[in-house]
């Protein structure tokens, strides 16, 4: 009984996350827009990325980029054009 209500449960979050229109999957660096790729070289230089999510929110498409500095896990969130978009945007 209890898998049954888990997989219930995770079954509904997945349709509601998809009803909202929200959705996410990891990138590559080289598979972003040009522009999106410079403003992410020029914000980080020579620290590495530690991750590149591609996001989708009401037709909308942005990239939230991690990255660390000084062992401090550091994120933002910016489109296509290279504009970094505040984090309320998510």
């Amino acid at each position: 009984m209890k898998i049954y209500l888990t997989v219930t449960l995770v079954a509904a979050s997945l349709v509601a996350f998809a009803l909202i229109g929200c959705s996410e999957s990891k990138i590559a660096l080289a598979d972003l827009p040009l522009a999106a790729q410079t403003a992410i070289k020029a914000k980080l230089g020579a620290l590495p990325i530690d991750e590149i999510e591609k996001k989708s929110e009401k037709g909308q498409i942005f990239y939230k980029v991690e990255y660390f500095k000084d062992e401090m896990k550091i994120e933002f969130k910016i489109d296509g054009n290279g504009k970094v978009l505040p984090f309320g945007h998510d």
